[in-house]
């Protein structure tokens, strides 16, 4: 049967369909890259990878707009708009891969960059003992070392900068450094690759780990090799005996609904979707070329490609994407396993765009699902939420994709103070429920299981945005809530009211009420808080962020408060995000936002740092109160929490919270 006959027929199946579970490839395609471009740093080779899987989407629909689209962004980084953080590779300056791509495929505007920096990087990038092109840090020369993801930085780049010029030697250099890679990091025992060849965690040998986007990246090496590598070329014999062999090995690591796992031997750690979308984009290449054989290796195509799309919402969103890492721990399997899955973690826009580019090319136009588009993703959508957790003492919490928070109920009275507490999160699903469970079952959330853990000790103090009235001399607190309105739980906005009992400050009753509400993608609750008095006399009201004795202001005027300090912990942290690295101590930031012009003032009271505010009797204000982890995952990526903390603490505003809650 011939390609284009077999294309047809492929398309035109059991991928074709008419019922409301029907997926348009391109379009789909044209989502991914919108919410890739809303949320990942282009100037990070995250980016590269985005627009690498656009430039092959702009060349399989041959649509002027997708051209347009990722042209448009090399032009910005050639000049400089789009500025380039991440310069571990020299081919980083101009774009990468994708400008090497579009300049072979005949974009004239691109050809005099690409083969500037394909010089530029012949002569400086360094280099291994052994030949390999890795990163500038000292070590990797001097311990011939390196990390399978280079594959797709190096091997696509010099394969098209050299098609380009004619030159044969970075053709051939592209096809080596892939092929040493093979011989170096590949595994007999299963056929796969690891990620990481003598590397400071490993520096004996290879990694144990099978991890699936390290082997993506080899795939998106050998797809690109497979498909323009010259069929005369001294390497091709090799490039097509180590691709047919791993892509064998893939297809039988495929789970029975299409998709890789984040340990691909074992198919009970989790579906990761940006490895499952760089092995399928390689093999759909491999298949497209002829290289490999289709009839046997398209069933493995289609059913992951279906995969694939349960986990694609219709937005373009895409959940469980592993965050990047890098040989964690000592690079065993185990040190693998405990980092965490996120949505819309900026690794996984690329290769999701890649795939189904792929899909194009191989005729694919529509694909019906046995479920709706991103059903996968229902578990662990990130998304607003609060309850009242009647199963334990009629705590009330609340989170969204970043903090969580909770407050105590007056059956603990004789244990807690009105204060906020504060839950440590390192993913970006809903945690609350998780951990109660895990409560109820005997186990404890104050030690760190893989999606955070509860070590902030609230005690007495204002916690995370407790209050109080300040009457001149001391300041006065509520008790602990007394009931709870819950007006909306989710998922795009928590609302809900808590009520105080009332009491007395200098002779006079006071009663009060705090609506809070919370959305998805900021560190901020707000509160709409109300005092009223009995006599009707107006009140300096103190809201708190808690200091426990090693804290540091880092902003304490304009209505704002930002304070950081550092934690030790009994057991390990932050292993959610950082796998087998044991770490004791993390840092958070927490901080008050009251609006400039009603702020009377600032008191560090004990533990507290206090924002007061002059509020009439029975008139609301408003204030946002935040905080952040050294570990918690933000806007797809792990950033820590000092650099990130202080430059939020100068950036963030009363009027930028005030937007983002306007929505």
């Amino acid at each position: 049967m011939n390609k284009a006959l077999y294309a047809v027929l492929a398309g035109a199946l059991a991928l074709c369909s008419c019922s409301g579970n029907t997926v348009d490839v391109y379009q789909t395609a044209v989502k991914v890259s919108e919410k890739g471009l809303s949320r990942t740093d282009l100037g990070h080779y995250m980016g590269t990878c985005l627009y690498h899987g656009m430039a092959d989407l702009a060349l399989a629909s041959g649509r002027q707009e997708d051209m347009d689209r990722v042209m448009n962004i090399l032009s910005a980084i050639a000049s400089g708009e789009i500025p380039i953080k991440y310069k571990a590779f020299i081919d980083y300056e101009i774009g990468g891969q994708s400008a090497a791509l579009l300049a072979y495929k005949g974009q004239e505007s691109l050809m005099p960059a690409v083969k500037q920096c394909a010089a530029k990087m012949w002569a400086e990038q360094p280099r291994t003992p052994d030949g390999v092109m890795t990163g500038p840090d000292p070590y990797f020369v001097a311990n011939n070392s390196y990390w399978i993801d280079i594959a797709f930085t190096v091997t696509p780049f010099f394969l098209y900068a050299g098609l380009l010029e004619g030159n044969t030697e970075y053709v051939d250099f592209a096809a080596f450094e892939a092929l040493k890679m093979c011989e170096d990091l590949y595994d007999p025992s299963c056929g796969l690759f690891h990620q990481g060849y003598r590397h400071k965690n490993c520096p004996e040998g290879v990694d144990e780990a099978h991890w699936s986007r390290a082997n993506g990246w080899m795939s998106m090496a050998l797809g690109c090799l497979l498909r323009d590598y010259p069929r005369d070329g001294r390497y091709w014999e090799d490039i097509l005996s180590w691709s047919e062999k791993f892509y064998e090995a893939v297809c039988r690591y495929q789970d029975e609904d299409g998709m890789w796992h984040q340990e691909m031997t074992d198919l009970s750690s989790y579906v990761e979707t940006s490895g499952s979308g760089q092995l399928l984009a390689g093999i759909g290449a491999a298949i497209s070329s002829g290289a490999i054989d289709r009839q046997k290796y398209m069933p493995c195509f289609e059913r992951g490609l279906k995969g694939l799309l349960s986990w694609v919402d219709p937005d373009g969103s895409v959940g469980h994407c592993c965050r990047g890492n890098l040989v964690p721990g000592t690079g065993k399997i185990e040190d693998l396993l405990p980092i965490h899955w996120y949505y819309n973690e900026n690794h996984v826009f690329g290769p999701v765009v890649l795939a189904l580019a792929q899909a194009l090319e191989l005729g694919i136009r529509k694909v019906r699902l046995d479920s709706p588009m991103g059903s996968s993703n229902t578990a662990d959508r990130p998304r607003a939420y609060a309850r009242l957790i009647t199963e334990r003492k009629n705590d009330f919490a609340w989170e969204n994709d970043r903090v969580a928070f909770r407050v105590y109920s007056q059956q603990v009275a004789n244990k807690a103070a009105s204060g906020v507490d504060f839950w440590a999160k390192t993913v970006d699903y809903p945690v609350i429920d998780e951990w109660y469970a895990r409560d109820r079952e005997g186990g404890s959330y104050h030690i760190d299981c893989g999606s955070g853990c509860d070590f902030y000790n609230m005690g007495t103090g204002r916690g995370v945005g407790g209050t109080g009235v300040w009457d001149g001399e001391k300041l006065v607190c509520p008790s602990l809530y007394r009931s709870v309105e819950l007006a909306s739980s989710g998922p795009e906005r928590i609302d809900f009211t808590l009520t105080y009992d009332p009491y007395d400050v200098g002779g006079v009753t006071v009663t009060e009420t705090k609506r809070i509400e919370m959305v998805c993608e900021t560190s901020f609750y707000k509160v709409t808080h109300t005092l009223s008095t009995s006599d009707g006399s107006p009140l300096t009201l103190a809201v708190g962020v808690q200091g426990f004795g090693n804290d540091e202001v880092l902003c304490n005027e304009d209505g704002k408060i930002f304070i950081i300090e550092s934690f030790d912990h009994n057991e390990r942290v932050g292993i959610g995000c950082d796998g087998g690295i044991a770490r004791y101590s993390s840092e958070m930031g927490s901080a008050v936002l009251v609006c400039p012009s009603q702020s009377v003032g600032y008191m560090h009271l004990g533990k507290d740092h206090l924002q007061l505010l002059k509020v009439e009797s029975g008139q609301s204000v408003e204030y946002f109160v935040g905080a952040m982890w050294s570990f918690q995952q933000d806007s797809g990526r792990w950033t820590g929490c000092r650099t990130p903390w202080r430059q939020f603490s100068i950036q963030e505003s009363w009027a930028s919270q005030q937007q983002l809650y306007a929505l």
